[in-house]
C-alpha cells in the first residue's frame, strides 16, 4: 500500500497489485478512501482505477509505502493482460504525474474536467465507478 499525498495534508491510496517489468511500470489499484497519515489503513473496498503507471513516484518515494497486503484485488481489473500476447502492442502506461492529477481532482482539489479530453478522468475510473460529489467540474 502507498500514498499519493493530497494539497490537505491528508493522503489518497494506492496498491501495487503487479509489474510489468517489460514495459517499465507498475500495475496500481486506486482507491477512494482519504487516509490521515499516522492513522491506520481501513480495510478497503473495490478500487475506483487500476493502471499501468510509470514508478518513478515510487521509486522517488515521493509516493511513500505505507504497508505490505496482500493483493486481493480481482485480476478482471488488469486490462493491460489483454495485450500480452500481443508483445503488449495497444497498452496504455499512465504518467505517475497524471495519475496524482487524477487522484487530486477525485478528491476535489482540482477540476475534474481540466485535462484536453474533458472525460479523461472519467475514462480512467473501473466500470461501476462514477465521478465522486467531491469532484467538481470547471465552468469553462
Amino acid at each position: 500500500m502507498f500514498a499519493i499525498p493530497l494539497p490537505d495534508g491528508e493522503q489518497a491510496i494506492g496498491q501495487v497489485v503487479a509489474s510489468v517489468d517489460d514495459l517499465g511500470s507498475v500495475g496500481c489499484a486506486l482507491f477512494s478512501v482519504k487516509h490521515h497519515p499516522n492513522t491506520p489503513l481501513p480495510k478497503l473496498a473495490t478500487p475506483i482505477s487500476v493502471l499501468l503507471v510509470t514508478p518513478e513516484l515510487l521509486q522517488r518515494r515521493v509516493w511513500p509505502v505505507l504497508e505490505q497486503r496482500a493483493v486481493k484485488v480481482s485480476s478482471k481489473y488488469f486490462g493491460w493482460e489483454a495485450f500480452r500476447d500481443a508483445l503488449w502492442v495497444g497498452a496504455k502506461i499512465h504518467g505517475a504525474g497524471i495519475v496524482r492529477e487524477f487522484m487530486e481532482a477525485y478528491h476535489g482539489f482540482g477540476s475534474w474536467d481540466a485535462m484536453a479530453d474533458p472525460n479523461y478522468f472519467s475514462k480512467l475510473l473501473i466500470k461501476g465507478a462514477t465521478k465522486p460529489p467531491s469532484a467538481y467540474v470547471s465552468a469553462g
